[in-house]
């Protein structure tokens, strides 16, 4: 339960994240603004994807299920 609860989390906080990407490439901005938002939250999806992967392991999760996991909370970034 409180391993799909972080997943929910995670996967909200990944929707937020897209959205900065998007509108950090807004046309009203430099181009440059948007691509070092990019990079930033980039770095910062690293110890985000291994806290995620650290809670669920454990919790009984397998190693590989829990980068599977980690990686699918950050499936909506690139989407919005």
């Amino acid at each position: 339960r409180k391993a799909m609860l972080i997943f929910i989390v995670m996967f909200f906080h990944s929707a937020a994240e897209g959205i900065a990407v998007g509108v950090a490439f807004s046309r009203q901005l430099k181009s440059q603004f948007g691509l070092y938002v990019s990079l930033l939250l980039a770095v910062h999806n690293v110890p985000e994807g291994l806290a995620v992967a650290l809670v669920l392991v454990p919790r009984g999760v397998s190693a590989p299920l829990a980068a599977l996991i980690a990686i699918l909370t950050s499936v909506p970034q690139p989407l919005l």
